[in-house]
């Protein structure tokens, strides 16, 4: 038998109560205690459900949204397609900058690499520069420069 809108009205109230309570920090146990769930399980178990359903509903939301704006730029760029296609430079622009903005949105576009380097290991080759220019001698000339 289907829940009542009143049921669900105060099933909806009671996990937002327990999700408060969850985020305040309060354990299993006590949030089952206050709100009258049958077991720490039961409520931790309401609780992941109802952020479940609720990240469901937001990749919706989400998937929804990208959906228009992909719309938007296929209309975008058809508008300036035929003058692209002709060779005007400023509709090409504009087509390549609508087509990045489509590769960004989709996240077709490869990472971006960055290198890192660690200061430890600089340092670690000067000392070891700086021990070899000390095994030489102190009177040894230092070695001519190269261009």
């Amino acid at each position: 038998m289907p829940a009542s809108k009143a049921q669900r009205a105060a099933t909806a109230e009671r996990r937002t109560k327990a999700i408060q309570l969850r985020l305040a920090g309060v354990d299993w146990q006590t949030i089952a205690t206050n709100l009258g769930y049958a077991s720490r399980g039961a409520a931790c178990q309401d609780v992941t459900r109802a952020l479940e359903a609720h990240l469901a509903e937001e990749k919706e939301s989400v998937d929804s949204l990208r959906e228009i704006e992909l719309q938007r730029l296929d209309r975008l760029q058809a508008g300036a397609w035929s003058a692209a296609a002709a060779g005007d430079l400023r509709a090409i622009e504009t087509v390549l900058r609508v087509v990045d903005r489509r590769c960004k949105l989709l996240g077709l576009d490869a990472p971006t690499k960055h290198e890192v380097r660690q200061v430890d290991g600089l340092d670690a080759e000067i000392d070891r520069l700086m021990a070899l220019m000390g095994s030489r001698g102190e009177g040894a000339a230092a070695p001519a420069a190269t261009e």
